[in-house]
């Protein structure tokens, strides 16, 4: 490994020039009665709202505090798929769950949309949605289907594309996307469709119904999507979360299933590998695109309702990490901010440095580094962490020699307090402010390569990883 990876990098966010301890969340909506599996953002052109879904109720979550009343009561499931959708007669939240009718929700009231021309079905047979050239396009579950609506139409006559006898491996249709690339034929939105088995087929044109104007454009194979939500729109690309890992189209389509280097989750493939063994089945995965930090985090339910975590990457440099204590059930943007469904609330995400007054421990374990004499001994004395942090950071430290992977010993302790504001006494207390802290810590080991262990647990601190010091002394060849 590079000596920049990591073996472990939980709750530390790689940055370009520095590693940042993971900020915390804050109670946002709380009194919800269940767990909270969906939550939907409505944009409207003057105002926006936050809707939470838990149990049979869709709560309005948009402002911080107890909820109010429920704003919808008859689901029979909280598990949703939505679009906004704007046409001349305003902007329009479009959700659907393969279980009750579509909800249609205009900035006041939630209604039906009326489709038409799906003979016996209702839209309750829809449980997926998407926009493609200004058409809404929906997935007919447990089937080969999609269905279309009218150009910036939000209910009137649909029309049926089977697609059974496209895809060789069976199963279903789970979800559909739209794709910028291009194809040979400047920059275009291509339509793409993702069955359970992992096929996929691209479509380009503009109008469905006419067989001059759109066209086939290939199918492809990759693994089978964990869950309905498996796309998430990055910059001009789409990604695709499969049980093989993380794939953007644009490198995965011009590869086999069986060369993982172009999943951009390739560094942590073994992570991901018994993540989609073991969780498979669990709801709660879910991508999302947080721009503001320039994140890209995937939801792993390990136990839901009880244990998430997320893999995390950095979009402009594509390091990972793993961000644990955020048990989400589902993640959404509010006006630019990160949300997440939680048991009985919705949080908001990087807030403050704990997680609702509880402390926040992340834990660090370095490449293997032979620091340049791969066949010689060395003594390790000492290693300085440098920090910029709010506080003193009080980290406890071990050493992993030859591979060894022993956890940190050392009792940990949280980190101290910054004074508190109508607390502390004026002229007494110290107030906290960013500051450099490279402490020489006693280090002990012997062999041909080590790792840094390291833990900090702080409810307080704003702590930032720059650079490490060594002190060691070389010895012979062995």
């Amino acid at each position: 490994m590079a000596p920049t990876d990591a073996v472990i990098l939980d709750n530390w966010f790689p940055r370009t020039g520095d590693v940042l301890m993971r900020l915390g969340s804050q109670d946002w909506a709380t009194g919800l009665p269940n767990q909270v599996n969906t939550l939907m953002a409505y944009a409207g052109p003057t105002s926006s709202k936050l809707f939470a879904v838990c149990g049979p109720q869709i709560f309005d979550a948009s402002s911080q505090g107890v909820v109010g009343a429920a704003v919808y009561s008859t689901l029979t499931s909280d598990k949703l798929n939505y679009i906004n959708f704007r046409t001349a007669g305003g902007q329009f939240l479009w959700a659907v769950n393969g279980a009750d009718l579509a909800l249609l929700y205009d900035g006041t009231s939630w209604t039906n949309p009326a489709v038409t021309g799906i003979g016996s079905l209702t839209t309750a047979n829809f449980s997926n949605i998407n926009i493609w050239k200004q058409r809404i396009f929906l997935v007919q579950k447990d089937s080969m289907s999609i269905w279309y609506l009218g150009i910036n139409s939000i209910s009137g006559t649909a029309s049926e594309i089977p697609l059974g006898p496209l895809f060789k491996l069976g199963g279903k249709i789970v979800a559909t996307a739209t794709w910028t690339l291009d194809g040979g034929y400047g920059m275009d939105d291509h339509l793409v469709i993702v069955t359970s088995k992992g096929e996929i087929a691209v479509y380009r044109g503009t109008d469905p119904a006419s067989a001059s104007e759109f066209a086939l454009v290939g199918i492809y194979q990759l693994g089978a999507p964990v869950s309905d939500k498996c796309f998430v729109k990055v910059g001009g690309d789409l990604v695709l979360m499969t049980l093989d890992g993380f794939f953007p189209l644009s490198a995965a389509l011009e590869s086999t299933r069986l060369d993982t280097r172009s999943a951009i989750s390739d560094k942590i493939s073994g992570a991901v590998t018994q993540a989609t063994s073991s969780y498979l089945n669990n709801f709660g995965w879910h991508p999302i695109l947080f721009p503001k930090e320039n994140m890209l985090l995937f939801n792993v339910p390990v136990n839901p309702g009880i244990e998430t975590h997320q893999y995390v990457m950095n979009t402009l440099t594509n390091a990972w990490c793993r961000f644990k204590g955020w048990n989400a059930n589902c993640f959404e943007l509010f006006n630019d901010n990160l949300y997440f469904g939680a048991n009985g609330k919705v949080c908001r995400a990087w807030q403050y440095n704990d997680d609702s007054t509880v402390a926040i421990t992340s834990e660090v374990k370095t490449a293997f580094n032979y620091f340049g004499a791969m066949g010689r001994t060395k003594h390790w004395k000492m290693a300085r962490p440098v920090f910029t942090a709010s506080e003193t950071p009080m980290p406890s430290f071990g050493l992993n020699v030859d591979f060894e992977d022993a956890d940190v010993t050392a009792s940990i302790t949280v980190s101290n307090a910054s004074a508190l504001w109508d607390v502390a006494k004026w002229d007494q207390a110290v107030w906290g402010g960013p500051t450099i802290y490279r402490d020489w810590q006693s280090i002990q080991g012997l062999g041909y390569c080590c790792a840094l262990r390291m833990k900090i647990v702080s409810a307080t601190n704003e702590v930032s990883w720059a650079a490490t010091d060594w002190l060691y002394e070389v010895g012979g060849v062995v």
